[in-house]
């Protein structure tokens, strides 16, 4: 009877222990994925004021969220807790933890790389304009008319066309996803020479952005099914509705600058 009670007596507590070791490690792989959730995920989407989720609601056509207006001014804050947080975790080098730290930061600046990806977007229709303009002549030297070592080429602007530039007022916008959303919008209407959007960024009183545009008044009346020249009323209804389909509301035309008679 003694030593029934003994083995009972151990096999109790050899559970107890058991169940203590099972219950810690379970609360230390807890705390590991919570740890690697928010480090992350949830710490480099703060940092970025959610600019990857706002991308992916700009490709649904649902608009601005106003994250950035709420966690913009608290993102330097952010930003220092992610590299604090980056640098106090000490990861052993590997390839896997390389490529976690480089999504964290790339998530972290994604609003300075839609920036910059803005910015190039909108040098690059200006340098196609211009070089949809200019035509490369070739001419020989005066002395040695035939030989072709003295051939000169030479770039000769063409007259510009008749365009119309028309600014916009975009409240709704608040982000550089949001610029990039309405720029693609605005560069898919017919007749769009040129579109670029941005930020008014605290300038005055007013909020969102605008977006200035450069449209063909002949291309895009006959995309419109009329004959001669665009009128301002057509202005504002192709590209008001096409930033409104955008998921950008609120979207009006300030000013329509003709430079055709």
């Amino acid at each position: 009877v003694l030593g029934t009670q003994i083995n009972q007596v151990l096999f109790s507590a050899s559970s107890s222990t058991g169940a203590s070791c099972h219950s810690g490690a379970s609360a230390s792989a807890s705390h590991r994925i919570i740890n690697s959730l928010w480090s992350n995920w949830a710490l480099p989407l703060l940092a970025s004021s959610c600019c990857l989720i706002q991308l992916g609601l700009n490709a649904l056509a649902v608009g601005c969220a106003g994250w950035n207006k709420v966690l913009g001014p608290l993102r330097p804050y952010f930003l220092a807790l992610l590299l604090c947080t980056s640098i106090s975790n000490k990861p052993t080098p590997s390839v896997a933890n390389t490529i976690t730290l480089a999504a964290r930061a790339t998530v972290a600046l994604l609003p300075e790389i839609v920036h910059w990806y803005n910015e190039r977007q909108e040098e690059r229709q200006q340098r196609l304009l211009i070089e949809q303009h200019t035509v490369t002549v070739q001419s020989n030297d005066n002395n040695n008319p035939v030989s072709n070592e003295n051939t000169v080429s030479q770039q000769q602007q063409l007259p510009q066309p008749e365009l119309d530039q028309i600014q916009m007022d975009i409240p709704s916008m608040g982000c550089s996803a949001c610029v990039s959303a309405v720029n693609g919008a605005l560069r898919k209407i017919p007749g769009v020479v040129s579109a670029y959007s941005k930020l008014y960024n605290g300038s005055g009183n007013k909020s969102g952005g605008y977006a200035v545009v450069v449209m063909d008044p002949i291309e895009t009346s006959l995309a419109s099914g009329s004959f001669g020249t665009a009128s301002s009323s057509l202005y504002e209804s192709l590209l008001t509705t096409a930033v409104t389909k955008a998921g950008f509301s609120g979207a009006t035309v300030q000013a329509v600058e003709s430079n055709h008679q």
